[in-house]
């Protein structure tokens, strides 16, 4: 008798414990309404991109790249920040104009057009190549412009995972790009190729 009211017991002490931890039998998946979610869940870039700490120490939302700007004769790497660090979004970044922090630390882009024509067309990916499609315009610089200006775009291009090398066309026809030193190559270019312009 004394055994059986013992394992009565356990058993009923068994149930209060799984009771106490609110083990649930729901086996179905349950759809909660979106007033009972935090706003910020319903966001899916609130949640998947990160910061990016600008020049100024401000953080800004996006994913962190690297470009590169001019500073007196050399190029200096800067982070912004994107969406989606696609060729065509970080061409973007070396059209837009300086931001007045970059300005005020002296930087410059020969992309920037301040509401000028664009120099760059277009620009893909493929295989670990990026090809980007010169404007007319970009003719028109002077040398120490197109020197540079070539220099940003593979140094920028380059940072980012997945791209190894940058070709280079004029309204879809390939051509030569300068090299430091006075020399051209028609050939996809590197960011070795530049790096004695990056600033160490």
């Amino acid at each position: 008798m004394n055994r059986s009211r013992r394992l009565i017991g356990v058993i009923v002490l068994g149930g209060v414990l799984l009771s106490g931890c609110s083990l649930s039998t729901e086996r179905k998946a349950v759809t909660v309404p979106d007033g009972s979610v935090p706003f910020a869940l319903l966001d899916p870039d609130s949640v998947q991109a990160p910061l990016a700490t600008t020049l100024t120490g401000t953080t800004v939302p996006g994913r962190p790249v690297t470009i590169y700007l001019v500073k007196n004769d050399v190029l200096v790497p800067v982070i912004r920040a994107v969406q989606d660090p696609t060729p065509t979004a970080l061409v973007a970044q070396l059209a837009a104009d300086p931001t007045e922090a970059e300005i005020a630390a002296g930087l410059r882009s020969e992309l920037a057009t301040e509401g000028g024509p664009k120099l760059v067309l277009d620009s893909v990916l493929t295989r670990g190549v990026a090809t980007v499609d010169l404007a007319p315009g970009f003719a028109a610089l002077d040398s120490d412009s197109q020197l540079f200006a070539i220099a940003e775009l593979v140094c920028t291009l380059t940072a980012q995972p997945g791209t190894g090398q940058v070709a280079f066309t004029l309204q879809n026809t390939p051509i030569e790009v300068p090299l430091p030193g006075g020399t051209t190559t028609g050939n996809p270019v590197t960011a070795t190729d530049y790096g004695v312009l990056i600033n160490p």
